[in-house]
């Protein structure tokens, strides 16, 4: 059976246009001129992706939207709002309510199709692991299978909610970013959902529905700060994440976990270049995994964050100390900022910025919160 694409849009002229664009031997267009139109075509057999007009005579498409990312038969299918008004506002408000993308109308016919093409194939894959997450519920006992269908099933299932932790420089005590975090509605711990993320095979997809809610939620943070956003190697070369950065309003900061080694330098670095708003890097950890020194070395970052371990207690331990004047010299003559996360203490942070250090994070600076928590400048007495 050939993959069905919903055009949805009450204007035929519009329609034709979209349609002549899309028409593909592959593929079954099913046409649709209002909701109802719409909902007998979900209806009558699976869909692939679902192309919305935002201005719909009958009702707003984002409401649309809405109702059916909340429909666990309709979670899953990709939708793209298309309108020619396509402003920054209208799209936060249509990426928020669960599109996955949201073109102007007067997108080209080859790039249109381009998008649909990448949309398909996300959905199809994003079906087939909620299919089996939810065949091997029964069988697990460890969490490890379904919780990519919880996620996915809408209101009663489990959400994902970004928070903001603010990176401190500490020159002038003033936030100049915000590193994006993942909190759940179960209150389970993030690191233990994203190994069990990866033993279900599925770390990317919850990566990257991570650090779309958290693009999505960081326009609210103070204007001129970066966002920083935690991604494995695998997920910097996965196509869908051009998509989410290129709605970001802010300049990005990608994190670089050290949970997977890097198996191509050459490689990341192009393709980190290729994305969207081009994005700094950090190496994250530097000391712990495979974050070491000659990965550091290889990828060239603008900035290095020294391990929480090397941290802890450097007010107290001078092999620390050592060891992050090391690493601070080694980063400057790379022309890279180094940062330290995991500062607890008045100690540890006067320590560090005695030290040279330029910017920190952690409880003593701001916990994670939706709003980044910026209320204060911090003093280093």
């Amino acid at each position: 059976m050939r993959p069905r694409i919903l055009v949805v849009d009450d204007d035929p002229d519009s329609r034709a246009v979209m349609v002549a664009a899309l028409r593909d031997p592959g593929w079954d267009l099913v046409e649709a001129s209002d909701i109802d139109g719409a909902m007998t075509a979900l209806s009558t057999g699976p869909v692939e992706v679902i192309l919305l007009d935002r201005h719909l005579a009958e009702v707003d498409g984002i409401d649309f939207v809405t109702s059916l990312s909340r429909d666990p038969y309709t979670s899953t299918i990709p939708v793209i709002l298309i309108s020619g008004l396509a402003d920054e506002a209208s799209r936060l408000a249509g990426l928020r309510a669960g599109a996955l993308d949201f073109l102007d109308r007067s997108i080209g016919a080859d790039e249109l199709k381009a998008k649909v093409v990448a949309h398909t194939r996300y959905g199809s894959r994003v079906r087939q692991m909620t299919a089996a997450n939810r065949a091997d519920t029964d069988e697990a006992d460890d969490g490890s299978s379904g919780f990519m269908a919880d996620l996915l099933r809408g209101e009663g299932g489990l959400r994902i909610h970004p928070v903001f932790q603010p990176v401190i420089d500490l020159a002038s005590g003033r936030p100049v970013g915000f590193e994006g975090l993942s909190r759940f509605s179960d209150g389970e711990p993030p690191e233990p959902r994203f190994r069990a993320a990866e033993r279900a095979g599925s770390r990317v997809d919850l990566e990257l529905l991570a650090v779309t809610t958290q693009v999505a939620a960081a326009v609210d943070l103070p204007a001129g700060a970066w966002v920083a956003l935690n991604v494995s190697p695998a997920t910097l070369h996965d196509p869908r994440l051009s998509q989410t950065l290129s709605v970001a309003t802010r300049d990005i900061v990608l994190e670089l976990t050290e949970h997977d080694p890097v198996e191509d330098y050459a490689a990341t670095r192009l393709a980190l270049a290729q994305l969207p708003r081009q994005p700094g890097l950090a190496v994250d950890d530097a000391g712990s995994g495979y974050a070491s020194l000659a990965h550091v070395l290889a990828l060239r970052p603008r900035y290095v964050k020294l391990d929480r371990s090397w941290v802890h207690g450097v007010d107290t331990d001078h092999a620390r100390r050592a060891l992050i004047d090391g690493v601070n010299g080694f980063a400057t003559e790379m022309g890279a900022r180094v940062f330290a996360e995991g500062v607890e203490t008045a100690m540890e942070l006067r320590t560090l910025t005695d030290m040279g250090v330029s910017m920190a994070q952690g409880f003593h600076l701001g916990r994670p919160s939706r709003d980044g928590g910026v209320a204060r400048v911090i003093h280093v007495d």
